[in-house]
């Protein structure tokens, strides 16, 4: 299992050495993990074996003859083996791919710190972290749009029933880590004082044209502001980035006022969805995820870094990483933060992003509107509302009086 040093504590060159050195990883060269071709093929005939088991089902229930129950115990059995051979597959495919991003992190940071190397990401000597495959190249930056419209739509809706629940009105606000703006128009328009920062100077240029309010260029272990500034601080999809996460939280509660609210999504290390290495509906691999919330040792070795399409059509990999539910308790306390809830979202967000790219345009704003009523449901249900791929934290800033007592 990885050393939750790296995440809770700080990414640290000595640490990264000693687990390539305890897995006895003899590669030193930078390469982008891939999936087994056999795994994918498992997965197909899983898939179209499950289908062909919930119709034989059908048929063994509305009748009674004997060659429809000999064929349901064999489909039984044959799903049975390829579910325990398509999880033997994901556990190894997912060692693999941690032992590779040991070694891409490591030649990551013999150059250059990682904010240091998302600030020059583009920059010609850091090509080495840049695929421009023929695969991402043909995508469109329209189609990559399409794709990820649903998800942001998700995203804020989860975001409005907060706003409602928590009255999160006619606060002064801040956006750690903008991106082009969505999440603060939103919080604008509920009557918030938005003020926003963002580490890319391109980017930040991006949001104020779209959203003309303040904002200004800052890394979120170092934030310029006075302590105790903010009543809010919007904190979504930037931890899983961050060399040290303990910091940039203990940061982010000094410029949040006594009692202020952190509102963080970032990834879940017990998710089982359409987006992770793992069969969805894999029996075992939903039964691993669900004894990880209790035992997160039963977890295989998890990501460190990750592909991600630009709008371009190229690609750029870079540190990501994910957490459990116990890590994200420990990073929060330790920066005087009290979760006062707790659930996770977009539980089939590439399902439902590819559906919504070939639906015709009259449906698609429906299509996302259902999406987001499903994903909201998922999200009060027992045990389900926390293996989606994001968790979705609200946190209150604990006084000093109420933690002395």
């Amino acid at each position: 299992m990885l050393n939750n040093r790296i995440r809770i504590f700080e990414i640290d060159r000595q640490i990264i050495d000693n687990l390539i050195s305890k897995h006895s990883i003899l590669t030193r060269e930078f390469s982008i993990p891939r999936q087994y071709p056999l795994a994918k093929l498992l997965r197909l005939a899983f898939c179209f074996g499950s289908l062909t088991l919930i119709f034989i089902t059908i048929l063994f229930i509305l009748s009674s003859h004997i060659l429809f129950k000999v064929i349901f115990l064999i489909l039984i059995v044959l799903i049975s083996v390829l579910s325990a051979i398509d999880y033997f597959f994901y556990r190894m495919h997912a060692g693999a791919k941690h032992k590779q991003d040991l070694v891409n992190l490591r030649i990551l940071l013999e150059s250059e710190t990682l904010a240091d190397f998302y600030l020059n990401k583009n920059i010609n000597k850091f090509s080495t972290y840049l695929e421009a495959n023929n695969k991402n190249q043909k995508n469109s930056s329209s189609r990559k749009i399409r794709l990820t419209y649903p998800m942001v739509a998700i995203q804020k809706g989860f975001i409005e029933r907060l706003i409602s629940r928590e009255k999160v009105y006619q606060k002064r606000l801040l956006d750690v880590g903008c991106g082009n703006g969505e999440l603060a128009k939103l919080y604008a328009n509920n009557g918030n004082f938005v003020f926003a920062t963002e580490l890319s100077m391109a980017t930040l240029n991006k949001y104020f044209a779209t959203t003309k309010r303040p904002c200004v260029i800052s890394d979120v272990h170092r934030l310029p502001f006075k302590k105790e500034t903010f009543d809010t601080i919007n904190f979504t999809d930037l931890l899983e980035h961050l060399e040290d996460p303990k910091s940039a939280l203990i940061e982010i509660s000094q410029i949040l006022k006594p009692g202020g609210l952190l509102i963080m999504t970032t990834p879940n290390s017990h998710a089982t969805t359409l987006d992770t290495v793992s069969n969805p509906i894999n029996p075992f691999v939903i039964l691993e995820k669900i004894i990880s919330l209790l035992y997160e040792k039963v977890l295989p070795e998890r990501r460190l870094m990750q592909l991600f399409e630009e709008e371009d059509g190229g690609s750029v990999y870079v540190y990501h990483t994910t957490f459990t539910k116990r890590e994200l308790i420990i990073l929060l306390d330790n920066a005087d933060f009290r979760m006062t809830h707790v659930s996770t979202y977009m539980f089939m967000n590439r399902g439902f992003a590819r559906i919504f790219s070939i639906l015709p345009l009259l449906f698609r704003e429906r299509w996302v509107g259902f999406a987001v009523r499903t994903e909201l449901f998922l999200a009060r249900m027992p045990i389900i509302r926390l293996l989606g791929a994001n968790w979705f934290i609200c946190a209150r800033k604990v006084s000093i009086e109420t933690s002395m007592t």
